[in-house]
């Protein structure tokens, strides 16, 4: 069963370039069948964990979110509407909090990541089978969550900018110490899979995820830096790799979508939805409306309600504002806070931390112009993501204590009494 249990949650998220289903149902189901272990289910874990919850800034910032936002919801604009998914939300809460346990009792993130890797890498061939079965006949103002579209596609994008810091830190191998040394020949193979990484974001063509991946990697780029001492290639080596990708990827993006797609992909309007893809006349919609109840907001998801708007605000801020009011962007934006400064200083000693970080970064940039913050396919994301990053050993092996040890051993020993040489002739008399 153990071997089973990675597999499921390591999976979850890349089976989302098929459906949403199948990212809950493996998610779940995991989570389920970690508890068969004994470590996981041990009482004593599960009182550990749950005195680190009520210790923790990130659970009472949740609490002070889904508080405010129950309290938007009962005086909102559609009550019955918004506590159904004001429910789901703290559903949400509840698996994330599970998830933490599950991977600081069961320690298998090494196993969760390398079928993570496996399934982002069998994702590149079937976002290469969409994209060239689907006729793109629908026009590019379309919205909807269905399967196996350009619009799946283009989410699927953001989550990318969520699960690829993650990638990038197994692909890129850290040394014994810490430090990934892309001068290595070594780490040739690694930097060929970031690049297709790349190439991958590109040709799922949403602009949302394209931002949240320059997003994470400058925030991986720097913390890596900064405090595990990256060795970035040479000038010449960089060059060539990033002329490569670009390369490939335009031939490529060409070849499955056309010239047309490129210009509307790059420009800043859409035919028949203006700037953004009509994303300034949604915002502007919602800001219009922000201060109608503006302490509590309208009720989660209440947005649609209003006359002439659209399903949701596509921006974050603008959402949590409208439906939950001033409060609960309050307690956002210290949830983000202490999320940010928990993954800091865990960034300092394990590269987990930095890929933690630079998720949330990705996470966060990808909100401000996507969709719902509310939906659950969004909301996993995060919920799988941050409890393995903040739950997870470093990646690489400690080497300070083994030298610590010798120092402490060798000033233990007593220095050993030379032997007195014997006495001379004339000293024995």
């Amino acid at each position: 069963m153990t071997p089973v249990i990675p597999a499921l949650i390591g999976l979850s998220l890349p089976a989302m370039i098929l459906t949403n289903a199948f990212t809950y149902g493996l998610a779940v189901l995991g989570m389920l069948l970690a508890f068969s272990l004994p470590q996981v289910r041990d009482g004593k874990a599960i009182r550990e964990t749950l005195a680190g919850l009520v210790r923790s800034p990130i659970a009472w910032a949740v609490a002070a979110l889904l508080l405010s936002l129950y309290i938007g919801t009962l005086t909102g604009i559609r009550p019955e509407y918004s506590v159904k998914h004001w429910v789901r939300l703290v559903l949400m809460a509840v698996i994330a909090g599970v998830m933490y346990h599950v991977f600081r009792t069961a320690k298998l993130e090494n196993k969760i990541l390398a079928w993570l890797i496996t399934g982002i890498q069998a994702s590149y061939i079937i976002a290469f089978a969409i994209a060239a079965a689907e006729p793109w006949a629908l026009p590019l103002g379309y919205y909807g969550d269905k399967p196996w579209t350009e619009t799946h596609l283009r989410f699927f994008s953001s989550l990318l900018a969520v699960v690829l810091p993650f990638c990038w830190m197994v692909w890129l191998k850290p040394a014994a110490n810490g430090v990934i040394n892309l001068r290595d020949k070594a780490q040739m193979n690694g930097m060929l899979w970031v690049c297709s990484s790349l190439v991958f974001v590109l040709l799922c063509e949403g602009r949302s995820g394209w931002v949240g991946v320059i997003a994470s990697a400058l925030v991986w780029l720097v913390m890596m830096s900064r405090y595990h001492k990256l060795r970035l290639p040479r000038f010449d080596v960089m060059a060539l790799l990033a002329a490569g990708t670009l390369a490939v990827s335009g031939i490529t993006y060409i070849l499955l979508y056309g010239m047309t797609s490129i210009k509307e992909r790059i420009g800043v309007t859409i035919p028949d939805r203006g700037l953004g893809g009509g994303r300034l006349d949604i915002w502007q919609l919602s800001w219009n409306h922000v201060f109608d109840q503006p302490f509590f907001g309208i009720g989660v998801n209440g947005f649609r309600f209003i006359p002439g708007a659209d399903y949701h605000p596509h921006n974050f801020v603008l959402q949590i504002w409208l439906e939950g009011g001033f409060v609960s962007l309050m307690a956002t934006f210290v949830l983000i806070g202490v999320m940010a400064y928990a993954l800091f200083k865990k960034s300092k000693a394990d590269g987990m931390g930095v890929a933690g970080l630079a998720a949330l970064a990705g996470f966060v940039v990808c909100a401000l112009t996507n969709k719902s913050i509310f939906n659950l396919e969004w909301l996993v994301v995060l919920v799988i993501t941050m409890p393995l990053a903040l739950a997870s050993r470093p990646l690489r092996a400690a080497v300070a204590a083994p030298a610590k040890i010798e120092q402490s051993a060798k000033s233990k020993v007593k220095p050993v009494a030379k032997a007195k040489k014997p006495a001379g002739k004339k000293g024995r008399k």
